[in-house]
């Protein structure tokens, strides 16, 4: 079913970093959540003011924000595909994140607003009037609100969207608010005590907390998150295709939205080689990492005298001493100059984050440098990241 539809509503739907695919995507992510959530809010209301189920109306209103939600959805996903502009030369595709961000708000609102009139509803109780046809329509809500989770989360899944995975999250929280305003009902039938005002107030709370883990993933994504490990290795995996690139370090990934990432990265090649052929090399490289990736990368050429025997030794010593101090840690980009008075060591250490003291790792490996060798002035330059290049 759900294939179904995104091949009948999304044309070209496996570009999924084309905006306008993205936005074909979101569109019907957002028409399909506005028909069934209107479906159900009407029948819900309709159930729970007969029933005088406190959890049945408010899982209505809840139906309800998920309209708003979705008309969210589909207003991120046309921003987001606008094309760059003189303003915003990246293009506006962290307009999702914006998106996924309200739907957050949305979802705390609803949380906190459950909870208070559940609270209200234990303190004064109202007697329930369960009804068998009530009980039915509620399951198939349950069932409808199982299969848009799913949906969601596949069509969130498949273009990375992280609007769609903040919808699918609230379509599972109203699974479980539904499953509650059920259980409340079918109680009636056993006791008069006031289960459906508990039930509401354990749902409300959970959906709260659902809706902070929502806005603390949108924030990072705002805010800037570093490239992931995978990312990473599977640049390089792609420069180690080509033999004449010696290595890679420093990557930098810049997220300006999905379908929309920037990377940039120094390429370690021989000092022999020929400018025209190994800048030829390096446009390839990228080219392939576009293609594969869906990431425009800028590759910095770093030529390393190959000649130098020295190059390798110091290095191994170096990076001896680094994973001795600070596992986990890399020492790239060696040079070795001589055209001064004092022969110079230059090198890049890249300690991974959250290392507990990088000045004193700092210290420690250039006071090692400046003994092991000692005719050398030596210049450290210390980075923080994931990568530790080829």
């Amino acid at each position: 079913m759900i294939d179904f539809l995104v091949r009948r509503f999304v044309p070209d739907h496996e570009r999924i970093n084309d905006p306008a695919v993205r936005r074909s995507y979101g569109l019907l992510s957002g028409t399909v959540g506005i028909i069934c959530n209107v479906l159900l809010s009407v029948v819900k209301l309709i159930v729970g003011i007969i029933s005088g189920s406190i959890a049945v109306i408010s899982d209505a209103f809840n139906n309800i924000s998920d309209v708003v939600s979705s008309l969210v959805t589909i207003f991120g996903y046309r921003a987001a595909s606008k094309p760059a502009d003189k303003e915003h030369p990246f293009g506006h595709g962290r307009t999702e994140y914006l998106a996924s961000l309200m739907i957050g708000v949305v979802i705390m609102y609803l949380g906190v607003s459950l909870f208070v009139t559940s609270v209200r509803k234990i303190i004064s109780p109202v007697p329930i009037k369960p009804d068998a046809a009530a009980l039915a329509i509620l399951f198939a809500a349950i069932l409808m609100k199982v299969w848009l989770t799913v949906f969601n989360k596949k069509l969130g899944k498949r273009i990375n969207s992280p609007v769609m995975l903040a919808t699918s999250q609230d379509a599972r929280n109203d699974v479980i608010t539904t499953s509650a305003a059920f259980v409340g009902m079918a109680a009636a039938y056993f006791t008069d005590l006031p289960l459906d005002g508990v039930m509401g107030a354990v749902v409300s709370i959970y959906v709260t907390i659902s809706g902070v883990n929502v806005l603390r993933e949108t924030a990072d994504d705002i805010i800037g998150r570093p490239g992931s490990s995978d990312m990473i290795g599977r640049i390089n995996e792609i420069v180690s295709h080509h033999s004449r690139i010696l290595g890679i370090h420093d990557v930098l990934i810049h997220d300006y939205g999905p379908g929309r990432v920037l990377a940039s990265c120094h390429a370690e090649v021989d000092a022999e080689e020929r400018l025209m052929e190994i800048h030829e090399i390096i446009d390839d490289a990228e080219r392939e990492i576009e293609r594969e990736l869906g990431i425009h990368i800028t590759m910095h050429i770093d030529p390393v005298d190959m000649s130098d025997p020295r190059l390798k030794e110091y290095r191994d010593i170096l990076q001896g001493e680094a994973d001795r101090v600070c596992p986990g840690a890399d020492v790239h980009d060696l040079h070795i100059a001589h055209e001064d008075t004092v022969p110079t060591i230059t090198f890049d250490l890249l300690l991974p984050y959250g290392y507990k003291d990088p000045k004193q790792a700092e210290r420690d490996i250039l006071s090692f440098a400046q003994e092991r060798f000692e005719s050398y002035r030596i210049i450290l330059t210390v980075e923080h990241g994931l990568d530790g290049g080829l």
